[in-house]
């Protein structure tokens, strides 16, 4: 009975430790003009942002196609931001300013393909 106990309070904090690594955070954003980003230029409408769990490669979707991935690095910021603030130039998106939080997603560019070995 007490081997049992044990056990499943070890299996519990296991499975409770693996679940807190880090996620991958989703934005709704909305452009209401065609921007560019990354190199590539997005239509007006909503998109989902997913964030990679190491915070590098941001993904743009619309609906539930993949539309650009992006290179990015974030930037902490003083204030935390009321709400998600898209920071254009010349109609190009430059940062993100994610709600709730004290960061600020900086564009680098295209993200880089993960390299690929060739076997012969």
């Amino acid at each position: 009975m007490r081997k049992t106990f044990v056990f499943s309070i070890i299996l519990l904090t296991l499975t409770l430790a693996a679940s807190a690594g880090p996620k991958a955070q989703k934005v709704a954003i909305s452009f209401s003009a065609p921007t560019t980003v990354a190199g590539v230029e997005l239509k007006a409408g909503d998109y989902q942002l997913l964030l990679s769990a190491d915070g590098s490669v941001a993904t743009f979707y619309r609906g539930s196609s993949e539309v650009l991935k992006a290179a990015v690095h974030a930037q902490a910021n003083g204030t935390k931001y009321s709400f998600t603030e898209l920071d254009r130039a010349n109609e190009t998106l430059k940062e993100i300013h994610l709600a709730g939080t004290t960061t600020n997603l900086i564009i680098d560019g295209p993200a880089k393909s993960p390299a690929t070995t060739v076997t012969r």
